[in-house]
């Protein structure tokens, strides 16, 4: 074998054991994240309207992570649970459970 193989080879295997351990490695290491009170709130707005339902019945809940913001969305007809979260992995991201849906005990 020649000497440019043997680096080349050296090189694939170093990246195939450093490059899918990265992600893991700055979502434990580097705990800061780019989303901020102000973009989540821009993205929950796009929800409600994209769901047509007003403002005025959104309220910040108060279990905020690193990463996350939490609101509520209550009128009455609707109740919604909102998470706007930011990680590495996947990006920003809004999740919603839709409480009407739910069956009441």
């Amino acid at each position: 074998m020649n000497r440019f193989f043997k680096l080349f080879l050296s090189a694939c295997v170093i990246a195939l054991m450093v490059f899918p351990g990265y992600p893991i490695f700055m979502e434990v290491v580097f705990s800061e994240c780019g989303l901020t009170k102000e973009f989540s709130l821009e993205q929950v707005d796009n929800f409600l309207k994209n769901k047509g339902l007003d403002k005025q019945w959104l309220r910040s809940d108060s279990n905020n992570g690193s990463c996350s913001y939490s609101y509520e969305y209550e009128s009455n007809t609707d109740k919604y649970s909102i998470v706007v979260m930011s990680t590495l992995l996947h990006g920003v991201k809004l999740n919603y459970l839709n409480l009407n849906d739910r069956p009441q005990n």
